[in-house]
């Protein structure tokens, strides 16, 4: 018997497993016995060239060493201590390149996240009418519904080496995974053509420029038994492997019966064909699909570990990414590495961490670059792909969602997306026009014209409007004391105000203390009661009482200058000066906006929009000013977009919730988590654009 046949027999468990009663008596001593002598049987069998090592590194050329390492899974996986072995090797620590450069892509903001764990979540509403509207990716927590109950850790790798082996035995062993290896030759996956180790790129195989041996792709893939592939992934053969594989019959009946609402609304909708059914993603810690697009709609289900996303969108990724053309066989392919400065510069990241249980879903040509966590030795992915079938011609949803769904999908950059959200309709295309959102030029020193040299109160106030604002304003004075001032501000100012959808919005200045807030509160009431019955036209009264002129800030000041007319009293527009733009937004954004998620009323999501938008304007030095939100949109889109501060299209999104409300946006049922989403990465880009 020659040294290699003596180092395979020691994997035979009728003589190496059982023989030592002890074994079983102490079960962990026992298993680590077991462990110690298999290392030292892989050991010395690595050392040791592959027999008939073919081009295709099949396993029925794979050699002693690839068959020893692949009955040493076994053994591993008989004495249950598999799992706990990879568990043992996880790596401590964040995983760097392998030019421990340690860079981190600048991340935009986080995927829209939804956790379906929460009571108050309704995932019946996770359907068709979800998908169809869906234009961003989505992180659905604990989507998968066994995972709820522990069961997604389940999947071990002893399940799913018992499994595939019952499945080959079965199928006599016509049934084999699919195992993708690197090539020594192959394209470079990194900066500068340094390989990346733990990348593994996909290539077309069918590739006339591969089949003729004119290319030599990076990766190949190849047919194996699974404990073949397993051993390569687990690099206890080979320099690493990646199975992405078809599932066998017995475990995609199990995934049938255990994906949640996600995917039944998938398989219940005529509208969505599945393109590529359930497929088994396996790799070790720290493994890379390098940047890359799908042209379907795409799931993800994490069973094992954890995976990182990068994910890009196509209206500003695609055209900056530098992919390989259509006729190569690594077609959809970047050819630059996510720590490439380029991209790095060039594209606006954003992130998605998946742990078990959770799944994934993201629209075609969202390009992406996914990695493997560090925090356990290996993990285990499901995905299933889908695309929109048009001919179906079910779909009579014309809702308001799914139109703007239809726009976000197809956005164009800067001024374009929001000229189109005009035409189409989104929004109304009087809008700016009814209201007289005028923008205001500044003068040489940067300070801003005042409404009243140009305006007064009774020469250009729409009539009806000023008999309004009169009565209001001497029911004011009628039931409080000690005022300074009254002044009308916004529409009605500026002669533009439109019947039922204009505010009368008032500023009541006081010579010393104003009255207590309960006084006050009753004062509106009665001035909104005053309304509804005398000027309906009027949508609401909008009174806000100050302190006496001394204590007011220079905001209010520059309101009282810029846009407001005085009705009664002193004339405090008039007797103030010129003054620049006062930059306000800003300094409370981040406050803003948590305090408006954390409400989570429709109201305060519209509201945090708005101040988003306003924030947004001011983040930059102008020559032009304005308060209005229409108009604040416009010259960000103009000005901002060609230095690519935004995301196209999120500052658009932005006034369509300021102006609809989100539930327009994003219907009725995850409105929050999308909006949420939204405002968070608008938040931090607006301030860390900022001057």
């Amino acid at each position: 018997m020659n040294n290699a046949q003596r180092c395979l027999s020691s994997f035979h468990l009728s003589k190496h497993l059982t023989g030592n009663q002890r074994l079983w008596n102490a079960r962990e001593e026992g298993q680590r016995e077991h462990l110690k002598r298999g290392d030292r049987i892989r050991r010395r069998v690595g050392k040791r060239e592959m027999i008939n090592e073919g081009e295709s590194g099949a396993y029925r050329n794979g050699g002693v060493k690839e068959y020893v390492a692949a009955n040493y899974v076994r053994v591993l996986a008989k004495l249950d201590v598999l799992d706990a072995k990879n568990e043992k090797e996880t790596a401590e620590g964040d995983f760097e390149d392998e030019n421990g450069s340690g860079s981190k892509m600048n991340i935009y903001g986080h995927v829209a996240t939804i956790d379906l764990s929460d009571a108050n979540n309704k995932s019946e509403f996770l359907d068709e009418k979800f998908i169809r509207c869906l234009h961003e990716p989505v992180l659905i927590q604990n989507a998968f519904e066994k995972s709820r109950q522990g069961s997604a850790s389940s999947w071990t790798l002893r399940k799913l080496l018992e499994a595939h082996e019952e499945e080959e035995k079965r199928t006599g062993g016509l049934f084999q995974t699919t195992v993708r290896v690197r090539m020594e030759d192959g394209v470079s996956s990194g900066n500068n053509g340094r390989r990346n180790a733990k990348a593994f790129v996909y290539a077309e195989q069918s590739h006339e420029a591969i089949r003729n041996r004119k290319f030599q792709p990076p990766s190949l893939t190849q047919q194996m038994p699974f404990a073949n592939g397993l051993s390569r992934v687990l690099e206890y053969s080979g320099d690493g492997a990646y199975i992405q594989s078809e599932l066998p019959s017995n475990l995609k009946d199990e995934m049938e019966h255990d994906y949640s609402r996600v995917f039944t609304s998938f398989e219940n909708s005529e509208e969505f064909v599945e393109s590529q059914p359930l497929r088994l993603w396996l790799s070790k810690r720290g493994s890379v699909s390098p940047l890359h697009f799908d042209a379907s709609i795409s799931t993800l289900t994490q069973l094992k570990g954890e995976k990182t996303f990068l994910l890009f969108a196509p209206f500003s990724g695609l055209s900056q990414c530098y992919l390989y053309p259509d006729w190569h066989p690594l077609r959809r392919r970047s050819q630059l590495s996510i720590d490439d400065e380029r991209i790095r510069n060039g594209l606006r990241a954003y992130e998605a961490t998946l742990s078990e249980g959770d799944v994934l879903i993201f629209p075609p040509r969202w390009l992406h670059h996914v990695e493997s966590s560090n925090k356990t030795n290996y993990s285990v992915s499901i995905t299933r792909r889908y695309i929109y079938n048009a001919s179906s011609g079910v779909n009579t949803d014309t809702s308001y969602a799914l139109r703007f769904a239809k726009w976000a999908k197809t956005r164009d950059k800067g001024t374009k997306a929001l000229s189109r959200l005009y035409s189409s309709g989104m929004v109304n295309p009087d809008f700016p026009s009814r209201f007289n959102l005028a923008v205001i030029d500044l003068d040489e020193d940067g300070k801003c014209p005042k409404l009243c040299e140009t305006k007064t109160f009774e020469r250009n106030v729409q009539e009806k409007w000023k008999v309004c604002v009169k009565a209001l304003s001497d029911r004011i004075v009628a039931r409080t004391k000690n005022i300074s001032s009254i002044c009308v501000r916004g529409s009605i100012a500026r002669g533009a105000a439109v019947d039922f959808e204009s505010d009368c919005d008032l500023i009541v200045v006081f010579e010393n203390e104003r009255p207590n807030e309960q006084e006050l509160q009753d004062l509106r009431s009665e001035l909104e009661d005053v309304r509804a019955q005398e000027f309906p036209f009027a949508k609401k009264v909008d009174v806000r009482f100050e302190k006496n002129r001394d204590e007011l800030n220079a905001e209010q000041l520059f309101t009282l200058a810029t846009s407001s007319l005085c009705v009664s009293g002193e004339d405090i527009p008039k007797s103030s000066s010129r003054m620049a733009p006062v930059r306000t937004s800003n300094l409370t954004l981040l406050e803003d906006v948590d305090s408006a998620i954390e409400n989570g009323s429709e109201k305060a999501m519209s509201w945090a929009c708005k101040r988003c938008l306003r924030a947004a304007f001011e983040s930059q030095k102008r020559t032009r000013f304005t308060r209005e939100i229409s108009r604040c949109c416009e010259i960000v889109c103009e000005e901002d977009y060609p230095k690519k501060k935004y995301e196209v299209g999120d500052l658009e999104t932005a006034l369509v919730i300021a102006v609809k409300g989100p539930k327009m946006v994003f219907g009725d049922a995850y409105w929050l988590e999308m909006s949420t989403a939204l405002l968070k990465r608008l938040s931090n880009c607006i301030l860390s654009a900022k001057i």
